[in-house]
């Protein structure tokens, strides 16, 4: 394969790559992820809906860059948090009254998102 076409089939995959993670981003598996991430003095909670996303992230921020930990209401869940330490399970009602503002937030900003 030639320079010229392996640049291509790069650039090609890394946007297919990006368009599944968007998708996956889009998608839910019925629980909730509260993904609080500590890193360089700043502390901040995202709520996602699929384990693959939290996991993801929780990869990213390995204990060099920072730390993720993890509570989601999934009871099956096989989550590994920053030093191997697994997710947080609560129920529902539990999780809904822990991550109120942060579920309440996310809300406004996506419909704030929509309304541009």
């Amino acid at each position: 394969m030639e320079y010229k076409d392996l640049k291509k089939e790069i650039e090609e995959t890394k946007k297919k790559l990006k368009d599944l993670r968007t998708f996956m981003f889009n998608s839910t598996d019925g629980y909730k992820y509260a993904c609080r991430v500590s890193s360089y003095g700043s502390s901040k909670i995202t709520i996602y809906f699929n384990e693959y996303i939290a996991q993801d992230l929780s990869n990213h921020y390995n204990g060099d860059n920072g730390n993720c930990y993890i509570t989601t209401t999934n009871p099956d869940s096989s989550l590994e948090c920053t030093e191997g330490r697994k997710a947080h399970v609560l129920t529902e009602k539990q999780f809904n009254e822990r991550f109120k503002k942060q579920i309440e937030h996310q809300k406004i900003m996506k419909e704030k998102r929509k309304g541009k």
